[in-house]
This record gives structure tokens, C-alpha cells and sequence, in this order.
């Protein structure tokens, strides 16, 4: 049966709530602000990763312009030029124009990096398909000696203020010959796609661009329109077919879904955290909403005996849940826009390292979608948080609350209930995890997150009866009587007790877990890293990161000749897209895989007879276990993949790990192959053994007073270099930084919640102890004392719940998010920062309520409502 027209009315009716709500603002602002809290930890991480994968995408959208499709090849002397004109020459083909791409480092200290973007300005149809020459005004004063002088270069005009430059000015750019000075010839206005690169965009004409950063004769791809009226499908399968082997043709949309199955899985976890936060939240509201249904107890029995049906009661008290919940969620969804800005740079950051991007940390945009989703989340948190309250204060006996003038407890479950509910929690964390480890599914590991969460608060009650005899004992001997009766008072009304460990065990276990993945994530980062090098100098470019390479093979060369030197070894990372997956490609020089002073090769699991050696010669490849797990190969398989000289084949000779590029797996060969398969002779980094006897510091001097001076180069020694790999890592787990902050912040709020309202709750109580001669000072050291054996529980659950959330992400759930097995660290610092941190905030916390109750004047505290 429909509902009629008065009831709709009526539940839609605020005046009543409204006027509740007014009058009790003080109880409720903890409910309030706790939704806050949470729905800003939600906005926030909903913003970021919105933004991050729109900057990407922008970003491609912005240099592929209007083309409709991209003519690529991933290898570092890129596409002949001339192919240029066979992409021109195929049917369904308008416009074919030739592109440089890349990164330009600025040669100073401060890091900055500018895309580069290589365009033929003499091509006016060229010029029209990119939005950088359509919507933004492009100001040039001389365009003949702009295309006439090789250093022209253009720049935007944020840049340009950011740097105090102006035209005619010179800037010094790290190309793969060595620094390089370019003249701003011209101004790009920082508008429209410029905005996509956060005003870090530097524009040449391609030749120019060909000579300095590639080839003569070499591009990075070809953008290609197409007849409005042709089949793009068509067309690209005309393109591929007609150019050489391990060349590809993509649609923008195509890279972009790239991008976003790249980050789907890491951007999977951020809404994870972002759920935890609202979480902790709802524990909070619960607790508070708890705590006044409790007070408004003999009230809500005194409109029962009037006639007025639980359904009606319950409806209200949601009503007012809900009208805070308002409040929290409008203060929530701003504090998150402001918290989305302090996030977006550590996250952008942390997508970089991980997964080899370059991304912007641009201004997060405003977008309604992650609002409204955050904002609905606060809004059921809220109606969740005040349901189970609300129905146990309805069913309180009207008779006996009018009875007891209001001092009864609200009823609690019944065991029975409870005990299945534990049980059924449980089993769904046991089977979510089981189910992740075996499917390899991030969202399994999210659900069995939670359900750990959750699992871990239901438990708490059993295991605190448990316990009972033996920590009242063990408090007793310590604190002799004083101390029995706070175990007692807590054992007897636990739902305080409760309440504040599960806070605990929520906001410090997700420290525990955050502090427990950086230590595995670093572990894994400098064992896997630093086991292949060994060498007694690493030389590379201070701004390299990731698979970006400034320096050319000749680098190595020359520090070969520098006195002192007895030999160098030359590395290359790179990524490479084969078969629709990108892989990482980690090349060694020969001598790499022969002298183990250069490497110490760690194998997991079998690898065929001379593996090394077979590697060595060009005959086989290594790869790392997320390579074969991903590609469904095993130790002597042989491996076909695309490259730009056509398929090339080798047997797998083992598995190891030595470099993190790619999540779908990275392969190791020596840079003979790679040099000769993808046309590619940049290297990464330079390890070189000195001779015997040679003074580590005369070499040093000897190459940065030469070639380092012209690269910029840095020199490392192996630990130098490893202590750079956990620079990293703690740099990637910047944002985690933020999230714990607010984390904390939100428990400190929750604990000092429950303990002010247990005084409140307690305040006959308490004042039948200072009436029968108990001093405010012994009052003051119960609820002390009662707050840190809660501080000490809530450790105790907190690391017990985050080291099992740290074994279910280090096992399995990290892998599936980011592709590689992290494993598991015992983080005994963080253990013992929590442990001191926990009892801290405990004590913190327990300081108004005590005070509070110190004040409590027993006549007060005696006198009934």
C-alpha cells in the first residue's frame, strides 16, 4: 500500500527535529564534526583522484590536439622522418604531421622539468591541430629568426613569471648531448591547453627540437587526421599494415583507457582510505548519538506512554541525525576542497614513482561528481550512526524509564545475536582475503579490509571479558585499590570501554598498516634495487626519475678514460608497451651480469644452467615474477615480444627482481639487445670500479670537474644511492603523512568524546563518591588511570588489526594495486611510535574530562531531572 499524502508530509516534516536539534547544538557538535571529518578525508581523496588521471588525460588530449590518431614508437631515436609521407600517402589520410615529444630538465637546483613539444610551424595545417596554437595566443616577434636560430624556444607566460624572465632571455635545458642554452623567442599565453602542463610547456620547431633531443632525420610520433568520412578502424589497420614492425597506431582514447587501467587498482586503494575515514566517523557519531538518545531516554519514554508509535520516535531521532549530518557534511566538503590541495602534490608524486608517469601537481578543480558522492557517503553515515541508537532507546520499557526517571541503560543485543554477527564477520574477512590472495582482486582485498576493520571492533567486548580477571589482578597490584575499581567500573558498564578501543583500533590500526607498507615498500625497494648495484661510483643525472634518461652512452665512455678507472658498466631503464601491456625493460652492459662486484644476482625460485652468462651473450633474458605471473610464462619458456626493429624472441633464464618500472612485469637484457631492438643508446646510470689502489675521491673531483660539470651530473656510492631509493619511497608515501594527521586528529576528537561522555554519563555516580568522601584528586586518577588501561588496549588492538591489514596487503592486495609483491616488515618503529602515540593522545584526551569531573559539585551530580 502506497503511503498517503499526510504521512509523506509528515515524515518530510522538520519543525520537530529542527527544534531538538537547536536546543542540544553542544551534545551534537561532536556528531557533527566527526562527519565533518570524514566526509573531508572522502572529498578530498575523490578529488585528487579525479584530478590525477583528468591532468593525464588533459595532457594527452592537449599534444595530440585534434588528430585522430598517433603514429608512435616507444624506442629513444623514435620514427624516421620520412615515414611521414607514407602516413601521408595512405587513403583516409588529411593531415600527417610530425611530432617531438619529451622532457626538457632545467639545469639548475631546482629540479623543474618542462614537457616538450616539437611542432612544424612552417605547416600552417600542422599548427591547426593542436589546441596550444588555436585557443591560446601564441606572441612571436620575429617569426624568421625564431625558425632560423636552432635555440628558439617558446614558453608560457606562467613560467616565465614564475622564473622572472623575459623575451631574449636564455635558459639553460639537460639535453642527452648535455646542457644546452635556448633563447625565449616567443610567449605562450597560459590558457587553454597550456593549462593542462600547469604552465610547464616549452615549444620548438621540430627540427630544431630533432637535433637537439633525438636525431637528425627522427621523430617521436606522427599525428594524423583523418577524412571525416572515412572509418578510423579502417584507416589505422591501413597505417599499421603499411609501416614497419613495432610501430603503433592508437586513438587518443586509447591512451587515455591506458592511463586509467594503469591507475585503476592505486586509485582503488585512495577509495579505500577515503572509506576509512568516514569509518571512523560513524564511530564517533555513533557513540555521541549513543550517549544523548541515553540522556533523552525518560523523555522519549514520557512521548511512548503518550501514545506516539516507536516507528514515529525513531523516525524523529533520525530526522535530527540527519539535520547534523547536513551541517557535518557542508563543513566536511569544504575543509576537503581546501585538503585536496595539500594532497594533490604528495599523490601526483607517489603515481610518478610508482608508475613511471610525469605528472602535473596542478590546482584540483572543483568537480560536483566526487562532492556529491562524499556528501551522500556522510549523509548514510550519519542515518546509520543514529538508527541502532534510536532503536534501542524505543525499546526501552516506557514503564520502567518513567520508573527510573531516566537512568536506565539502553538495551544492548542479545548475546546470542551478537555472538552470530562476530561469527558471520569473521568468516566474511577470512573468506574475502582468501578469495583476494587466489583471484588477485584489489576490490577483494578493499571488502576483506574492511571486514578486518569491523571484525576487529565486534571483538573487542569478548576478548575485554576475557581478559577481565587477570588485568583487574595485574592493575590492582599496581595501583592497589584505585585501581581495581577502574578495572571494575570500566568491566561494568563496557560499551564506554568499547567504544574507545574501536576508535583506536580503526584510526591507530590505520597508521600501524600505512607505517608497515612504507617499511615493506622500502624494504622491497632496497633490497630489489640494490643488489645489482654495487659498483664503487654510480654516475647519473641528478633529475633522472623513473625511465626518464638524460644522458647519452658517450657519458660512459668518457668517464672509462678517466684515470683510475678500471671498468664501467652502462644501465638503461625504460618502458615498453608489447602486446597491449606496458613492461618495464631494466638493460646492463655484458660486464654487469660476469663481474660480481658489480652485481650480486639474487634468483627467486629456479633458473636454467648458466643463466647468467647466457644473458650475458644475448642469448636468453631475466624477468621478474609479476612479468611471468602476468604473461603466463615459466622459467625456459621462450618469450616473443614487439619492438621496433619486429618480434624479438629469447629463452626466460630466470626470474629476479632489480628494478620497479612497470606494474605488469619487467624484463632484463643486456644493452647490446636493447640498443639494437629499440634503436635506443640513452643510459640511466654509469657504474664504475676503480682500479685497485685508486683514491675514490681523485676520480670523483676528476669527473665533476669535467663531464659532470657539462651533465650535471651526481656521484653516488652504493649506499649513497640506496638511501636515494627510501628518499623516494618516503617521498611516495608523502600523502599517507596527511591522511594519518587528520586520522589522528579525528581519534583525539572521538577518545575525548567518549570520555566526557562518560563523565556526563557517570555524574551521579561520581558524585555519590565525593559525597561518601572520595577527594577530587582520587577522581581525578580513576578516570586517568581508566584512560590510559583503555589508551593500552586500544594499542594493543590497533597494532594486532594493522599489522593483519599490513599482512593482507603485503602478501597480496599491494600487488594486485601496484603489481608487485611487497611483502611484509615488522615495523617496530611505528609500533612504538603508535604505542606512544596512542597512550599520549589517551592522556591528552582524558585531561578536560577529569578536570570536569574534579569541578563536579555533588549536590549537582545528586540532583534528579
Amino acid at each position: 500500500m502506497l503511503p498517503s499524502a499526510a504521512a509523506l508530509r509528515s515524515a518530510l516534516r522538520l519543525r520537530v527535529a529542527w527544534a531538538q536539534v537547536h536546543s542540544a547544538v553542544g551534545r551534537l557538535l561532536t556528531t557533527g564534526v566527526a562527519i565533518a571529518l570524514g566526509v573531508a578525508l572522502a572529498a578530498s581523496i575523490l578529488l585528487v583522484n579525479r584530478a590525477l588521471v583528468a591532468s593525464m588525460e588533459d595532457s594527452i588530449e592537449a599534444l595530440a590536439g585534434k588528430a585522430d590518431l598517433t603514429v608512435l614508437a616507444e624506442g629513444r631515436d623514435g620514427l624516421e622522418d620520412g615515414l611521414v609521407e607514407v602516413v601521408r600517402a595512405t587513403p583516409g589520410v588529411v593531415t600527417a604531421a610530425p611530432v617531438v615529444t619529451g622532457t626538457a630538465l632545467l639545469n639548475d637546483d631546482s629540479g623543474e622539468w618542462l614537457t616538450l613539444f616539437g611542432v612544424d610551424l612552417l605547416n600552417d595545417k600542422a599548427k591547426q591541430l593542436y589546441q596550444t596554437y588555436g585557443e591560446d595566443a601564441v606572441q612571436l616577434a620575429d617569426p624568421v629568426v625564431f625558425l632560423n636560430a636552432p635555440d628558439s624556444i617558446i614558453v608560457t607566460r606562467q613560467f616565465m613569471e614564475r622564473r622572472g624572465l623575459r623575451r631574449d632571455d636564455t635558459v639553460e635545458l639537460l639535453t642527452p648531448s648535455g646542457a644546452r642554452s635556448f633563447t625565449i623567442r616567443g610567449v605562450l599565453d597560459s590558457k587553454g591547453a597550456t593549462r593542462a602542463f600547469g604552465g610547464s610547456l616549452v615549444v620548438m620547431d621540430v627540427y630544431a627540437a630533432e637535433e637537439a633531443f633525438l636525431h637528425d632525420g627522427r621523430i617521436s610520433q606522427i599525428d594524423v587526421v583523418t577524412d571525416h568520412e572515412a572509418d578510423l578502424r579502417h584507416v589505422a589497420g591501413e597505417l599499421a599494415r603499411s609501416l614497419p614492425q613495432g610501430i603503433t597506431v592508437e586513438t587518443t582514447a586509447q591512451r587515455t583507457a591506458g592511463i586509467r587501467k594503469l591507475l585503476a587498482g592505486f586509485q582503488l586503494m585512495l577509495d579505500g582510505l577515503a572509506l576509512m575515514g568516514l569509518l571512523v566517523g560513524f564511530l564517533i557519531a555513533f557513540n555521541r548519538l549513543s550517549v544523548v538518545y541515553l540522556k533523552r531516554l525518560w523523555e522519549i519514554g514520557v512521548t511512548r506512554a503518550l501514545g506516539a508509535r516507536r516507528g514515529i520516535v525513531v523516525r524523529e531521532l533520525v530526522k535530527e541525525s540527519l539535520l547534523v549530518g547536513l551541517g557535518g557534511v557542508a563543513l566536511g566538503l569544504f575543509l576537503g576542497v581546501l585538503l585536496a590541495q595539500r594532497l594533490m602534490p604528495a599523490v601526483a608524486r607517489t603515481a610518478e614513482l610508482n608508475f613511471n608517469l610525469t605528472t602535473r601537481a596542478i590546482p584540483v578543480p572543483i568537480r560536483m561528481g566526487p562532492l556529491a558522492a562524499a556528501g551522500a557517503m556522510g549523509l548514510l553515515a550519519s542515518v546509520l550512526a543514529a538508527i541502532v541508537p534510536a532503536i534501542r532507546a524505543v525499546k526501552a520499557p516506557a514503564v520502567e524509564v518513567l520508573r527510573a526517571k531516566g537512568l536506565l541503560q539502553l538495551p544492548v543485543a542479545p548475546a546470542a545475536c551478537a555472538n552470530a554477527v562476530r561469527v558471520v564477520l569473521v568468516t566474511l574477512a577470512a573468506a574475502f582475503a582468501l578469495l583476494e590472495v587466489a583471484t588477485g582482486s584489489a576490490a577483494l582485498g578493499l571488502l576483506a579490509t574492511a571486514m578486518i576493520l569491523m571484525a576487529a571492533c565486534c571483538l573487542i567486548r569478548p576478548v575485554l571479558f576475557c581478559i577481565a580477571r587477570s588485568l583487574e589482578g595485574t592493575v590492582a597490584r599496581c595501583f592497589g585499590m584505585i585501581g581495581r575499581l577502574a578495572v571494575v567500573d570500566m568491566l561494568r558498564v563496557p560499551s564506554r570501554t568499547v567504544m574507545t578501543v574501536s576508535i583506536m583500533t580503526t584510526g591507530l590500526g590505520a597508521v600501524v598498516w600505512f607505517g608497515a607498507m612504507e617499511g615493506s615498500f622500502e624494504s622491497l625497494t632496497t633490497r630489489a634495487l640494490g643488489q645489482v648495484r654495487r659498483a664503487d661510483l654510480i654516475v647519473s643525472s641528478p633529475f633522472a626519475h623513473g625511465t626518464v634518461a638524460t644522458v647519452g652512452e658517450d657519458v660512459a665512455g668518457e668517464i672509462a678514460r678517466i684515470p683510475g678507472v678500471e671498468r664501467v658498466s652502462a644501465e638503461r631503464l625504460a618502458s615498453w608497451t608489447s602486446g597491449g601491456n606496458v613492461i618495464g625493460v631494466c638493460a646492463f652492459d655484458a660486464p654487469h651480469f660476469r663481474d660480481p662486484r658489480l652485481a650480486d644476482w639474487i634468483f627467486n625460485g629456479d633458473h636454467v644452467a648458466g643463466a647468467l652468462e647466457r644473458v650475458a651473450r644475448g642469448e636468453a633474458i631475466l624477468a621478474s615474477p609479476g612479468f611471468a605471473r602476468s604473461h603466463g610464462v615459466k622459467v625456459g619458456d621462450t618469450i616473443t615480444l614487439e619492438t621496433p626493429s619486429g618480434p624479438f624472441s629469447a629463452v626466460l633464464a630466470g626470474l629476479t627482481v632489480v628494478s620497479l618500472i612497470s606494474p605488469t612485469g619487467d624484463i632484463i637484457m643486456t644493452r647490446d639487445l636493447f640498443r639494437r631492438h629499440w634503436h635506443d643508446s640513452l643510459i640511466t646510470r654509469a657504474h664504475v670500479l676503480l682500479a685497485p689502489g685508486t683514491d675514490e675521491g681523485t676520480v670523483r673531483a676528476a669527473i665533476s670537474r669535467g663531464i659532470g660539470r657539462r651533465y650535471r651530473l651526481q656521484i653516488l656510492s652504493p649506499r649513497q644511492l640506496i638511501e636515494t631509493f627510501a628518499a623516494e619511497v618516503h617521498q611516495g608515501f608523502a600523502f599517507t603523512t596527511i591522511l594519518q594527521a587528520v586520522t589522528l586528529l579525528v581519534v583525539l576528537l572521538g577518545i575525548a568524546d567518549v570520555l566526557v561522555a562518560s563523565v556526563i554519563d557517570r555524574a551521579r555516580e561520581l558524585s555519590t563518591m565525593r559525597a561518601i568522601g572520595a577527594s577530587r584528586y582520587r577522581i581525578g586518577a580513576l578516570l586517568t588511570l581508566q584512560s590510559a588501561i583503555m589508551g593500552i588496549l586500544g594499542v594493543g588492538f590497533a597494532v594486532t588489526t594493522g599489522l593483519a591489514l599490513a599482512t593482507l596487503w603485503g602478501g597480496s592486495t599491494m600487488e594486485a594495486v601496484l603489481g608487485w609483491p611487497v611483502g611484509v616488515s615488522l615495523p617496530l618503529r611505528t609500533i612504538v611510535g603508535t604505542a606512544i602515540l596512542g597512550i599520549l593522545v589517551c592522556a591528552i584526551a582524558a585531561i578536560p574530562p577529569a578536570r570536569s569531573a574534579m569541578q563536579l559539585a555533588p549536590a549537582d551530580g545528586l540532583r534528579c531531572d
